[in-house]
C-alpha cells in the first residue's frame, strides 16, 4: 500500500470527522512503522442543510454536495454517511471509498452469501442497499416492519446522545 497523495474527508459531524481521522492516522502509523500521519483534507459542510434533503432529494442534494468537492483536488474521497453514498453514485467525477462495495467485496471474500440488512428506516425500506447487494448475488433479508420501527427508534436516541 502506497501513502496517499491527499484523502478527502467529508465533514458531516465532529464525531465522525474525528473518529475517521484518528483511524486514518493510526492505520498509516501502524502501516509505516509510526512514520506517516494521513495526508487529509477535511471538506467542512453544511450538514443540517445536506441533512434535510436527505434521504433521496437528488435533485437538492446532487448540486449541494458537488459544490463542496468541485473546487478540491484529493486522491480518495471518505464519506462518514451511508445515505449520502447513493448521491455520490450521481456525480460521476467522484470517486468515494465506497462503504457498501468494500463491505460486499469482504463478505464475499470471507464466504458469505446472505446477510440481514440493518441500518436507518430508509436503509432497510429503499431499494438502493438491497439491489447492490444482490446484484454482487448475496441474498438479503430485513427485519419485519415492526423490528424496523424499533431499531430506527433505537438508532436516532443514540444518534441524539
Amino acid at each position: 500500500m502506497s501513502t496517499p497523495k491527499n484523502i478527502g474527508l467529508l465533514q458531516l459531524g465532529v464525531r465522525s470527522t474525528s473518529f475517521y481521522k484518528n483511524y486514518l492516522d493510526k492505520l498509516l502509523a501502524k502501516k509505516f512503522s509510526g512514520q506517516t500521519t494521513c495526508p487529509v483534507t477535511v471538506i467542512e459542510t453544511d450538514f443540517v442543510e445536506i441533512n434535510s434533503h436527505l434521504p433521496d432529494h437528488f435533485d437538492r442534494l446532487v448540486p449541494l454536495v458537488n459544490q463542496y468537492l468541485t473546487s478540491l483536488t484529493f486522491d480518495r474521497l471518505i464519506v462518514p454517511n451511508i445515505t449520502l453514498h447513493e448521491t455520490l453514485d450521481k456525480i460521476p467525477s467522484v470517486n468515494p471509498v465506497h462503504p457498501v462495495k468494500e463491505t460486499i467485496h469482504s463478505l464475499l471474500k470471507d464466504g458469505h452469501r446472505h446477510v440481514m440488512l440493518l441500518g436507518s428506516k430508509y436503509s432497510m425500506t429503499a431499494s438502493y442497499l438491497p439491489a447492490m447487494l444482490e446484484a454482487s448475488g448475496l441474498g438479503v433479508t430485513t427485519p419485519l416492519q415492526e423490528d424496523q420501527n424499533q431499531l430506527d427508534t433505537c438508532r436516532k436516541k443514540i444518534y441524539a446522545s
